[in-house]
């Protein structure tokens, strides 16, 4: 009796000490799950650089693109001619090369002044067989061609906001004259300005075009991919998971904003309102 009694308390000593052990071993994984989940969370938002929201929004927007400067001479060359006797020569009062302003004196002759009608620069100066030639580069005849797609033409008027960038400087432009001819959906326009920049030459030009329709949009920082393969990064937070989207994207918009560019994609599918989109590391 005592014998069964002993084998009987063994028993149960090991029975203890199993059940302890399991519970031991079950608290140790279930510590590994959460430390698994907690790391693959961490290495999830390590990979995460900056995250952006897609959203629906009207932007007051500005198009940019280059235009270039006429190089027809015709279009912006003055040209001042004086024939003269033998007994009176003109006397001439600038250089080849000097800018001028506007009245002011080119040459004289017979006690009298005769003025440039326009700021400019003098190009050129002849004085041969008793003709006097004097041919000035009129700033105000200058304008850039500039090609506006369609479908802002009809936010755009003679009073629209224009800035011409040249070499990192800025001036202000003005629209001098709208087309009225469509080619290829764009439109050509003359931009005007008040400073001498050398015919043929390209610059980048911003008109205001107001502000746009409701659309969903997202900043190009956020979308990746070349021609018709574009896709983002979508992070869902509950899944704690990104996965790589494609989408179909519309018409590129720059927003300014205290002095400061921001450009936009309208978004046309693959996204919807409130999608959290991450540029990775």
């Amino acid at each position: 009796m005592k014998a069964r009694k002993i084998v009987y308390i063994i028993i149960m000593i090991i029975v203890v000490i199993g059940l302890g052990a399991g519970v031991v071993i079950l608290l140790k994984r279930e510590q590994n799950v959460n430390s698994e989940n907690a790391t693959g969370e961490t290495n999830i938002l390590e990979q995460i650089n900056v995250i952006y929201t897609a959203h629906y929004s009207s932007i007051h927007s500005v198009y940019s693109d280059f235009g270039e400067v006429t190089s027809n001479e015709e279009e912006y060359i003055d040209t001042y001619i004086l024939e003269y006797d033998n007994e009176t020569h003109p006397s001439v009062k600038v250089e080849a090369g000097q800018e001028i302003e506007k009245q002011q004196t080119l040459y004289e002759y017979k006690n009298k002044a005769y003025a440039s009608d326009s700021p400019g620069i003098v190009t050129e100066i002849k004085d041969k067989n008793n003709v006097l030639e004097i041919r000035v580069l009129n700033f105000e005849k200058q304008y850039i061609e500039f090609l506006v797609p369609y479908k802002f033409y009809s936010n755009i008027n003679y009073a629209s906001k224009v800035v011409i960038q040249e070499d990192g400087k800025e001036t202000d432009g003005k629209i001098i004259q709208l087309g009225y001819v469509v080619n290829n959906d764009m439109v050509s326009i003359k931009i005007g300005f008040d400073k001498y920049i050398m015919p043929g030459r390209k610059v980048n030009v911003s008109i205001d075009i107001g502000n746009t329709k409701e659309m969903l949009i997202l900043p190009v920082q956020a979308v990746f991919g070349v021609d018709s393969d574009r896709y983002c990064y979508v992070y869902d937070e509950e899944a704690e998971s990104i996965e790589r989207v494609t989408v179909t994207l519309g018409d590129i918009y720059t927003e300014i904003s205290d002095g400061n560019e921001f450009q936009y994609y309208e978004i046309l599918s693959g996204l919807s309102d409130g999608d959290k989109v991450v540029e990775l590391k």
